[in-house]
This record gives C-alpha cells, structure tokens and sequence, in this order.
C-alpha cells in the first residue's frame, strides 16, 4: 500500500465491522511509506459470535474502491 508523495495520491483507509455490539470498528494505523499497517480491535466483553470486517481503500480523486474482506470468530 501506498499513497503517493503529493495529496493528488493521497490513500484512505476505513476499517467497517458488521456488528459493533461484538467488534466495534477497528481503528486503522498505518503510516505515509510504510508498506504495512495494523488494524487494532477488541472484542466486547462476554460476547460471542461472528462479525465481517472490510477494509476499504480509496484514492484521492477517485470513485473506484479497492475493498477486503475478513471474518473474525470471537469464542468464550
């Protein structure tokens, strides 16, 4: 991943979870050149069950979204 070296290259990352009251949505790091980044969330306590989390990628300028898509189990 990258995002450029002007703002026309510019690079927004969101983090959605298809059910906050198990996985709120997860807060994106990730810093300018870096080639990786973190996605960091925690479960609500006592619960359990199966939430979606997509990453979203957009560019500046651009209509087009590059989008992943990940499952997490959360068990007792």
């Amino acid at each position: 991943v990258g995002d450029g070296t002007d703002d026309s290259h510019k690079v927004t990352i969101q983090a959605k979870s298809s059910d906050t009251s198990l996985i709120p949505d997860p807060k994106v790091e990730f810093k300018s050149g870096d080639s990786t980044g973190k996605l960091k969330y925690k479960p609500a306590a006592g619960k359990t069950g199966t939430a979606t989390i997509t990453v979203t990628l957009t560019a500046a300028g651009s209509t087009e979204k590059k989008e992943v898509k990940f499952d997490i189990l959360v068990e007792k």
